[in-house]
């Protein structure tokens, strides 16, 4: 989907109200099944924190968070 990884294709990323697999595999620059784990860790956490997820995605705004990006 984005060639490369640049300021720009991050911020229109992260400017996204939801982020999909696909979406985490670019901001981590890491396979699917790096990315699937770290998608698990963060649903967890925030399942924990009583939130309600959709069935394939995470709210951008956790995923920023949880990836430590400085917008």
């Amino acid at each position: 989907m984005y060639k490369n990884n640049s300021a720009k294709t991050i911020l229109e990323i992260i400017s996204k109200q939801y982020c999909t697999t696909s979406d985490l595999m670019v901001l981590t620059n890491s396979g699917k099944n790096t990315c699937l784990k770290l998608k698990r860790q963060l649903k967890d956490q925030l399942e924990q924190e009583n939130y309600f997820l959709p069935k394939s995605v995470l709210p951008m705004d956790k995923v920023v968070d949880f990836l430590k990006i400085n917008i």
